[in-house]
């Protein structure tokens, strides 16, 4: 006869994210027993340490480099541009717990934007078990910018200088490092500065035989920074594989 299985912590079974293209925001994930992640998101944008604005995102079941790709990095930037400063990215801090005694809160510290992602889902999952047993994850995420100060005091011919200030303001704010800052700049410089700008959103890829733009999501960036650490070739819209 096998031995019997405690009940008091459930199998170790990994539950997946749910694909972003698949995610329908407001609609209930919730199962018993659970059949995908979920967790709960506060996140907060400080100015200067001061909180400009701050929310709580229930039941999200995407990775978190996902909603930050496609949700939250557009929400913190208009926040940060609608002051009429120019701040620039300082450091970004991150809690994840769980409600259980058992289990201690990691907490990470990144410089600016560059957030770990990979570190953040690979701990999640890790928790995924808990939710077999009704724990809930959360993950509290503070966004702190600072004022550019050369550029607060400039004023006429500094206008150009505020807007390479703010310029660089959206690239730390829609960086989002899934390898190295160099391979994701590369990713972002090809796929993004484009002549004459175009109207599909802040990267693109433009086909050489019709010369049509189609949108690139955060996923296809991902893939696009992982080709670039494998060595694949990306310096101009025909490398895109």
């Amino acid at each position: 006869m096998p031995p019997q299985r405690s009940g008091l912590r459930p199998a170790r079974k990994t539950l997946p994210f749910v694909p972003y293209e698949d995610w329908v925001p407001g609609q209930s994930y919730e199962e018993h027993p659970p059949v995908c992640m979920l967790y709960i998101m506060e996140w907060k944008l400080t100015l200067n340490k001061r909180t400009a604005a701050k929310q709580t995102e229930d039941n999200l079941v995407v990775a978190p480099s996902d909603f930050w790709n496609e949700e939250l990095a557009s929400k913190v930037t208009d926040i940060v541009q609608s002051t009429g400063k120019s701040y620039k990215a300082d450091a970004t801090t991150i809690a994840i717990s769980v409600n259980d005694r058992s289990e201690r809160d990691i907490t990470k510290h990144f410089k600016e934007l560059q957030i770990d992602w990979p570190v953040v889902e690979k701990q999640l999952q890790g928790w995924s078990h808990l939710l077999r047993i009704g724990k809930t994850l959360r993950v509290n995420v503070s966004f702190n910018y600072m004022e550019n100060g050369k550029t607060a005091r400039t004023s006429g011919r500094g206008a150009t200088a505020i807007q390479l200030a703010e310029r660089d303001t959206r690239l730390d704010t829609e960086q989002v490092v899934s390898g190295t800052p160099d391979a994701w700049r590369q990713v972002y410089t090809v796929l993004r500065y484009l002549e004459p700008p175009c109207d599909r959103g802040p990267y693109c890829w433009q086909d050489s035989d019709s010369k049509k733009h189609y949108k690139l999501m955060g996923h296809h960036l991902r893939n696009l920074v992982k080709s670039v650490q494998q060595g694949c070739k990306l310096e101009r819209h025909n490398d895109v594989p």
